[in-house]
């Protein structure tokens, strides 16, 4: 399976994306990272800027399936996308909207103070269009 660019390999041998923070004036702002369990099924790391695990969500629990893919870019932007909607739903509706039920209290919270970076992470992964 390929890691597009922006992605890398971590140590622990998941396709990992660094979250920028230098607009910030920090060196990064976390890392979130793909690993597969198998049959369409992806597992989901996210990590503070320390490097301290906030959560690890594996396939089979609602929103981490994705159909057969060549790469693991659109794992990435699900994730991606649903750290944003969860970020987003905190920061509107207070904590209670149904994004921010998705993951645990601290990494919504985390999502929410990094949603530009994220959102830009996202931007990134996007694919290019063949003209």
């Amino acid at each position: 399976m390929n890691v597009p660019y922006p992605m890398f390999i971590t140590s622990r041998l998941e396709a990992g994306l660094k979250i920028d923070g230098r607009a910030y004036g920090a060196k990064t702002s976390g890392t979130v990272s793909v690993f597969e369990l198998g049959g369409g099924d992806f597992g989901y790391r996210i990590e503070d800027e320390k490097g301290k695990t906030l959560e690890v969500v594996k396939g089979g629990q609602g929103i981490m399936h994705c159909p057969i893919v060549d790469d693991y870019g659109e794992p990435m932007r699900a994730l991606l996308d649903f750290l944003t909607a969860a970020a987003e739903s905190y920061h509107y509706e207070g904590g209670l909207g149904e994004y921010a039920t998705l993951f645990k209290r601290k990494t919504v919270e985390w999502a929410w103070q990094h949603s530009d970076e994220l959102e830009m992470a996202r931007w990134e992964l996007e694919p290019e269009e063949e003209s």
